[in-house]
C-alpha cells in the first residue's frame, strides 16, 4: 500500500469519526452537568475506542439508594434502518450491549458491573430498525434507545418535558 492511501484512508477515517466525536464530547459536557434527581453524576469516562467493551462512555452516578451505579452508552450517528432480517449495524449494537453488560469494569479503582446501557443515535430508526432493538430487550430489560427527537429536547431545554422524552 502506498503511503498516499494510507494517508487518504487515515483521513477519510478521521472523518467519519468526527461527527461521533463531537457528539461523544456533547453528551459528556451535558452528562457533566446533569444533577439527577436522586444524586450526583459522580464520573464520566470516555473509553471509545478498540477496548471499550461495547461501551462509548461509561457514567457512575448515585442511585436513590446512595450507591454508585455504573451505565454504559453507546453512541451512532445517522440513520439505522433495517428491512427484513437484522443488519450488520442492529447485530452490532446488540452484541455490544451484551458484552458491556457482562463485562466488570474499573473506574477510578473500584470495580463495577454495568447496570444500564444507553444506546444514543442522533438519526432516525428506520423499518424494522426499532422493532429489532427493542426485540433485543426483552431479554436485557436494563438497554435504553435515546433517539434525535431526545437528543434534541436534552440539548435544547434546560429541563426535559418528561411526557415527550423518548427513552425506552
Amino acid at each position: 500500500m502506498s503511503k498516499k492511501s494510507k494517508i487518504t484512508k487515515s483521513r477519510r477515517r478521521k472523518k467519519i469519526s468526527r461527527p461521533e466525536t463531537r457528539l461523544r464530547r456533547k453528551i459528556i459536557k451535558f452528562l457533566n452537568k446533569k444533577q439527577p434527581p436522586y444524586g450526583p453524576v459522580l464520573r464520566v469516562r470516555d473509553q471509545c475506542g478498540p477496548a471499550e467493551y461495547g461501551a462509548d462512555l461509561i457514567v457512575v452516578a448515585m442511585d436513590f439508594f446512595d450507591k454508585p451505579r455504573a451505565y454504559g452508552i453507546q453512541i451512532k450517528v445517522g440513520d439505522i434502518s433495517c428491512q427484513g432480517k437484522p443488519t450488520n449495524k442492529i447485530k452490532e449494537l446488540v452484541g455490544q450491549a451484551v458484552i458491556a453488560l457482562g463485562k466488570s469494569i474499573l473506574v477510578d479503582e473500584v470495580e463495577y458491573k454495568i447496570d444500564g446501557f444507553y444506546i444514543v443515535v442522533d438519526g432516525e430508526l428506520r423499518g424494522k430498525a426499532n422493532d429489532y432493538l427493542m426485540a433485543a430487550r426483552i431479554g436485557i430489560r436494563s438497554i435504553h434507545i435515546i433517539g434525535k427527537d431526545s437528543l434534541k429536547e436534552m440539548f435544547g431545554r434546560k429541563k426535559p418535558i418528561s411526557s415527550r422524552f423518548e427513552e425506552t
